[in-house]
């Protein structure tokens, strides 16, 4: 017996709005004069643009979520800033021994995590990789703590994933045309099945320059 995928709606409003974009431009109707097949492909254009537009989920809400938590670690006192501070000058001495990071955060307490959350900021100004792959082991950390509002935001980031995701692919879709590489990782990542079938290397590609040409993008204030 074969088992067949559900189509997800979201990744089916994807390719449905990609080829009806590729299609659009030399779309002919026989019957018709050359302007009135120009004014036809302007509509089926922006008759793509509605349909993907009613089909982009909405934002998923959270109760809390990770910038939250991450927030809520900063010193509040004097006596915070300064054992934060030595926390620092501790972690700073560990990596001059050869100790790695990664290795240091997981062992970890919850004054030392908070005292390297607090530095996340700075570390973001010079390598924005860097610190995302830091937050990332930090926010890990305080979920492995039992810190209850972490685990709260990484359950609901969980839940919430897929959802985000194809919200930000199909509003990329719609605002530029193509979807960002990190867009298309996060959808990859949350829901592996609905990208492969929004996705796929040997697809058409638009011709946006013409798409755009034919049916201009209305400018929002």
């Amino acid at each position: 017996m074969t088992t067949t995928t559900a189509a997800n709606p979201a990744a089916s409003a994807y390719r449905a709005y990609r080829e009806a974009l590729v299609a659009a431009p030399t779309y002919t109707d026989p019957r018709l004069t050359s302007a009135a097949n120009g004014e036809e492909r302007g509509k089926l254009i922006r008759t793509a643009r509605a349909t993907l537009a009613a089909a982009i989920p909405a934002v998923p809400q959270r109760t809390v979520t990770r910038a939250d938590v991450l927030a809520s670690r900063a010193p509040r006192t004097a006596d915070e800033v300064a054992v934060q501070s030595r926390e620092r000058e501790k972690v700073a001495e560990l990596l001059a021994a050869g100790r790695q990071f990664e290795d240091i955060v997981s062992e970890a307490s919850d004054v030392r995590v908070a005292a390297l959350i607090d530095r996340l900021e700075i570390t973001a100004a010079t390598d924005p990789a860097e610190a995302a792959e830091h937050e990332e082991l930090l926010f890990g950390r305080l979920v492995a703590l039992g810190a209850q509002d972490a685990i709260t935001a990484a359950t609901e980031e969980s839940e919430t994933a897929a959802t985000a995701a194809w919200h930000d692919v199909l509003t990329e879709a719609l605002e530029s045309g193509e979807v960002s590489v990190g867009t298309r990782t996060a959808v990859y990542h949350a829901d592996p099945e609905g990208y492969g079938q929004a996705f796929d290397a040997g697809d058409t590609p638009v011709d946006w320059a013409t798409v755009n040409r034919i049916a201009p993008r209305e400018v929002t204030a």
